[in-house]
């Protein structure tokens, strides 16, 4: 798992091209064996890795984020700008490794908690006002970052200085393009969006700009069906994985990880209903780190279960 290099030889010459750098995905026959799992969590539905190992986890309606190292101990809470306003989902690392979190909008901090910028608050205008901010997804490329804004049923597009680019969406119903309770955003290598749309049961793309490319899932439990796709991330080779959520019922919600190509072709689900491991209640938020590990917000089991 990881970067690696092939290097091609034929009778000691190397072949043009050589080496290709090949970026190896989590393999999902691991999925019964996780290389770790951190319990003891309130409800976790947001998560986040810097590039040091710190993971940052967002408690579902807590007043901080708590911080563990790399080895899942706790070492410390982030408090933010208002430390009494509860945090979201929403959690992203930025390039220079600050992070990005949804409270009653969105703020950057620092694994000091030190409050860089803050945008959301009561005397912010609209677009810049927030009801109910979730995800979090930043353009590797243009800096450009990504929020979704859940009961107002758009995704917010910033410039990298917080000042506003675009909306994607504002509109509750079926049609593409229109949201019914979005959840989470992410963003690949090319710059194109894709958006849990959580209670139609699918997952929309959109490009740069935001105009609506490709709707893929539908309600079900079958190969490539989705049922409250909740949380979403991309990997190194742009394929996408999505967190099923769904109720304490185990009979309401996939409850599994499904996995996508960015063309919305199925490649593979893991997953089901349960407590052992392999199993999960509520997966939330979902992200990788720069080493290829898969970190899922387990939500009702409370824990951060790692591939």
């Amino acid at each position: 798992r990881g970067l690696h290099q092939l290097h091609v030889r034929v009778h000691d010459i190397n072949i043009p091209g050589s080496p290709i750098n090949i970026h190896v995905s989590l393999c999902p026959k691991t999925k019964d064996n996780p290389l770790r799992v951190i319990t003891g969590l309130k409800r976790p539905v947001g998560v986040g890795v810097t590039d040091h190992g710190h993971i940052i986890v967002a408690e579902y309606s807590s007043e901080y984020l708590t911080v563990f190292d790399n080895n899942g101990e706790k070492v410390g809470v982030l408090e933010g700008r208002d430390k009494t306003a509860p945090f979201y989902s929403g959690v992203a690392v930025t390039p220079n490794g600050t992070i990005l979190a949804s409270d009653g909008g969105m703020q950057e901090l620092t694994t000091r908690d030190e409050c860089i910028a803050g945008i959301g608050s009561t005397q912010e205008h609209e677009p810049l006002q927030f009801i109910v901010p979730r995800g979090i997804a930043i353009n590797k490329t243009t800096g450009q970052i990504a929020i979704v804004e859940q009961l107002k049923y758009h995704v917010l597009v910033l410039n990298r200085d917080f000042t506003f680019s675009h909306i994607i969406g504002g509109n509750k119903g079926r049609r593409p393009g229109d949201f019914k309770k979005p959840t989470d955003v992410t963003i690949d290598s090319k710059g194109f969006l894709y958006v849990t749309d959580t209670r139609n049961h699918r997952i929309q793309k959109f490009d740069s700009e935001g105009k609506f490319v490709d709707i893929f899932g539908k309600p079900g439990k079958g190969p490539g069906e989705l049922f409250f796709p909740e949380g979403i991330t991309v990997d190194q080779n742009d394929l996408l994985y999505v967190a099923e959520s769904g109720t304490s019922q185990p009979k309401i919600g996939n409850h599994r990880v499904s996995i996508f190509t960015t063309n919305g072709k199925f490649v593979h689900s893991f997953g089901e209903f349960g407590i052992e491991n392999g199993k999960f209640r509520e997966p939330a938020g979902i992200a990788f780190d720069r080493h290829g590990h898969l970190y899922i917000c387990d939500k009702k089991n409370s824990r951060i279960v790692i591939y």
